[in-house]
């Protein structure tokens, strides 16, 4: 499991558990890479469904998330 500079998975540090069901929509792959869900069993959807435990989205432009 990858650790960031403070030594904590960053699993961890955003709350997420073992065989957790989680939407991301967005991710990087290096983020992906530092989440590692394949060891932590994690199931990553595709799309929001009934049942997700946690989402975890990413936005790189303004715009696209309708903000003001």
């Amino acid at each position: 499991m990858n650790t960031a500079y403070s030594g904590t998975p960053l699993a961890q540090k955003l709350g997420y558990k073992r065989g957790m069901k989680l939407f991301s929509c967005g991710m990087p792959p290096s983020v992906k890479e530092q989440l590692d869900p394949d060891s932590l069993g994690m199931d990553l959807l595709p799309s929001p469904i009934a049942g997700i435990e946690a989402a975890h989205i990413f936005e790189t432009d303004r715009a696209s998330s309708n903000a003001s």
